[in-house]
């Protein structure tokens, strides 16, 4: 029995109620929100160019060998730089590969989602 000051939920706000209880729910909703967040970004703030992406910084690339249409800014770049080049070939673990100089050795110790990357795409 409830107390006077509480309400009851009846119809299509119970249903409403138990259904943003569920975890499933919130992770669809989760994952609705990541996907236009990433479709927004790609198309505003990247003019459709998923490369922009990766943050390719023109202090780290070294001659011309980089993958064509891999954009490339100004300065230092992110991460990203060296995990998409690790991507391109977790097992080349040379300081220079695929046009991009990594910074230091440890950058290869962050090898875990490069590896899952390439294999996930077939190499």
């Amino acid at each position: 029995m409830s107390s006077p000051g509480e309400r009851t939920l009846t119809g299509s706000a119970k249903r409403w109620a138990q259904l943003s209880d569920s975890p499933a729910t919130v992770a669809l909703a989760a994952g609705i929100a990541g996907i236009v967040f990433v479709v927004g970004r790609l198309l505003v703030a990247a003019h459709g160019d998923p490369s922009v992406f990766i943050v390719v910084g023109s202090q780290h690339v070294v001659g011309s060998s980089l993958p064509r249409g891999v954009a490339v800014t100004r300065g230092s770049g992110y991460d990203g730089t060296f995990y998409y080049r690790m991507a391109l070939d977790p097992a080349d673990l040379a300081r220079t590969a695929f046009g991009i100089r990594l910074d230091s050795f440890s950058r290869l110790e962050r090898i875990g989602y490069p590896a899952i990357a390439w294999l996930l795409a077939g190499g």
